[in-house]
């Protein structure tokens, strides 16, 4: 998926009534099937600018489009189109770790479907917390599990947000990139800092609402 930003901007009300201003002037293309990493400190706008690609959130002023489509306001993407592992994620608590997996099937699941989610919790490290429920994983397999989830119907954009490294992330790494690679996937991905694994990625730096090339 190929997409782009025309001077998106995104402010906030503030409780006394002034403004916020958290993307200021954006212009951005993402090209089909490129690899981005957008890093920069905690509240600096990349979770902001992550759900106004993905079409969680709504810009203030700007244009988007996705695949040369215009589209204003919040909307509804099938995880086939757009995949968002959001930063901290969210699991249905009397779920199983499977069923959490498998929502976004939306409960159309076929054989095919329940297969791959079976080969992505093995290939995750979770083959065996199968039953379990989201209570019983620590935190780095919590998140593994939402990797997992964003992967479940390989998507046209993959969007991951501040996914915290844990002792197993090297490896996470090179079954996201697999996934990336063999599909044509577009994928950004935020962080604090430069990412290893992330050498032949696109970095772009954010600050103060704004976005910049750092081939650092």
């Amino acid at each position: 998926m190929r997409v782009e930003l025309r001077d998106v901007r995104k402010t906030f009300t503030l409780p006394g009534g002034g403004l916020i201003t958290v993307l200021d002037g954006i212009d951005l293309i993402l090209e089909k099937g490129g690899r981005s990493l957008v890093f920069g400190p905690s509240g600096s706008g990349k979770t902001t600018l992550m759900n106004i690609i993905g079409g969680t959130a709504r810009a203030t002023a700007g244009r988007i489009l996705r695949d040369g489509i215009e589209q204003t306001g919040k909307v509804a993407l099938h995880p086939s189109l757009v995949s968002h592992a959001f930063q901290e994620p969210v699991f249905v608590s009397e779920l199983t770790v499977m069923e959490n997996l498998l929502l976004p099937a939306l409960g159309g699941c076929d054989r095919t479907i329940v297969e791959r989610g079976e080969k992505l919790l093995d290939e995750f490290g979770l083959a065996e917390m199968f039953d379990l429920f989201p209570r019983d994983l620590s935190g780095g397999e919590r998140h593994r599990l939402n990797l997992a989830r964003a992967l479940l119907f390989p998507p046209r954009l993959l969007l991951l947000d501040s996914q915290p490294p844990d002792a197993w992330g090297e490896k996470g790494m090179e079954l996201i990139l697999r996934e990336v690679q063999s599909r044509g996937i577009t994928v950004v991905m935020t962080a604090t800092s430069i990412l290893p694994g992330t050498e032949n990625f696109r970095r772009m730096r954010i600050q103060k609402g704004k976005v910049s090339e750092d081939g650092a």
